[in-house]
């Protein structure tokens, strides 16, 4: 039997403007809903993986790759965008929800733009 990989996903992004939990799925199951400084690790067997991360107002969805005995590490964050400022005048706004691989290969160096819904 092959050694298990690790996917770990962390809420520690000093951008993240610390509103709404972020649900975090990994092939369909729920594993975690992440509060600012929070993360969450999973061990899974080696193979493609789909992971999720929802804010309830945007979702991502990663596609990855893990090899046997890899840790995979991404990164979720709340982040400011246009009409933000609601938040603070009215008490809820639009935060963006950035998503992204920080470690391997396909690893992002930059933000992830809000973008179309991914599929639930």
């Amino acid at each position: 039997m092959s050694p298990s990989g690790r996917i770990t996903v962390t809420r520690t992004d000093a951008d993240d403007v610390g509103q709404r939990r972020i649900v975090i799925d990994v092939d369909g199951d729920r594993v975690a809903q992440l509060a600012v400084g929070d993360t969450v690790v999973r061990d899974v067997p080696p193979g493609r993986h789909r992971v999720k991360a929802d804010n309830t107002m945007f979702r991502k969805s990663l596609e990855i790759e893990v090899a046997p005995g890899e840790e995979v590490k991404l990164a979720a964050a709340n982040r400011p965008g246009f009409m933000s400022w609601m938040i603070f005048v009215l008490g809820a706004g639009p935060l963006y929800l950035r998503f992204q691989r920080v470690s391997g290969p396909g690893a992002s160096s930059g933000d992830v733009s809000p973008g179309p819904a991914a599929p639930r």
